[in-house]
């Protein structure tokens, strides 16, 4: 069984009233799922990782906290990690996330839109498979 940890929150950017972590009932999820938050680009020790797969959607939207992320999803990883990152096309941001995953050593490949389910394929939404490159290659 796999473990799970749902964690949302940057902190570039402000908290919101009323905007909070959706907790396991709103995302139909069962009881191996905890939830928390956690601000990106801060100590990632108490949150038990590497962890074998991190699924991040919708992200991608404010450019000051991209290297925040991609510094957290590294340090939630390792080699062995799959990282699943779906985000709106936003040509600038985008460019912004390329080159930070490059910059923090992580590769990015493309979910082509007939691997994903037909009710989640769009030609404004992407979806890439981010690694870490294996230790003693």
């Amino acid at each position: 069984m796999l473990n799970v940890c749902l964690v949302c929150r940057s902190a570039s950017i402000p908290e919101r009233p009323g905007k909070k972590c959706a907790g396991k009932q709103a995302n139909r999820l069962q009881s191996n799922v905890t939830v928390r938050e956690l601000r990106w680009g801060t100590d990632t020790d108490s949150f038990g990782s590497p962890f074998d797969v991190i699924i991040a959607s919708d992200l991608l939207y404010d450019m000051k906290s991209i290297p925040e992320l991609m510094l957290t999803i590294v340090s939630l990883s390792s080699s062995d990690t799959v990282t699943y990152l779906a985000f709106e096309v936003r040509p600038n941001v985008i460019r912004a996330a390329f080159q930070a995953m490059e910059a923090y050593g992580l590769t990015a490949e493309q979910v082509t839109q007939s691997q994903l389910h037909p009710d989640w394929q769009s030609d404004d939404i992407k979806v890439f498979k981010l690694k870490l490159p294996q230790l003693g290659l």
